[in-house]
């Protein structure tokens, strides 16, 4: 269960209490220290602090990573085709652990038409170059997982990790 999914649960039973109801049963409390005006107060002040509580937004590291409009990012560049998780693993690095988060750049790289959704033979979904990724030096490679079982890599280039910083500066400039 997730801790949102947790924090609605406790809300809701907070809020059962608060109205004299057992919140496994819906069954109504008789005669309990849940009649006291006072308990009954401090049971719908916790139930708001939780709603109050999912309602934030809850902050990671990679939305506190920015730059600077004018930073050199080409220290980022690696010699080697890269993935993106190792680009970032190499930003995150020399940042304290700060880095971009690799779903934005996804999405971005998605939205901008160098790479594209599309099933693979498991029916999981998976990113790869469209014509114009290939163009800008992303390519994919086939490589071995841990299982055993083969997979397809999307790799960046030079010019590929220069459209990465590209699209780090237009995420991440302050």
């Amino acid at each position: 269960m997730s801790d949102v999914n947790k924090i609605d649960k406790a809300r809701e039973y907070i809020e059962s209490l608060a109205n004299g109801l057992n919140p496994l049963t819906g069954e109504e409390l008789f005669e309990t220290v849940f009649d006291e005006p006072e308990i009954i107060r401090c049971l719908f002040f916790v139930r708001d602090i939780l709603q109050s509580y999912k309602a934030a937004p809850v902050k990671t590291k990679s939305d506190t990573f920015e730059i600077d409009k004018e930073s050199d990012l080409s220290k980022y560049i690696l010699d080697r085709p890269s993935s993106l998780t190792t680009f970032i693993k190499n930003i995150k690095y020399s940042n304290k652990g700060l880095g971009p988060s690799a779903n934005k750049i996804w999405d971005w790289l998605v939205e901008k038409g160098y790479l594209y959704v599309c099933t693979d033979n498991e029916g999981k979904n998976t990113k790869m170059p469209t014509d114009d990724g290939k163009k800008c030096g992303i390519s994919y490679v086939e490589r071995e997982g841990t299982n055993g079982k083969p997979y397809c890599a999307v790799v960046y280039d030079r010019n590929g990790q220069k459209l990465l910083l590209e699209c780090i500066r237009e995420l991440y400039s302050k």
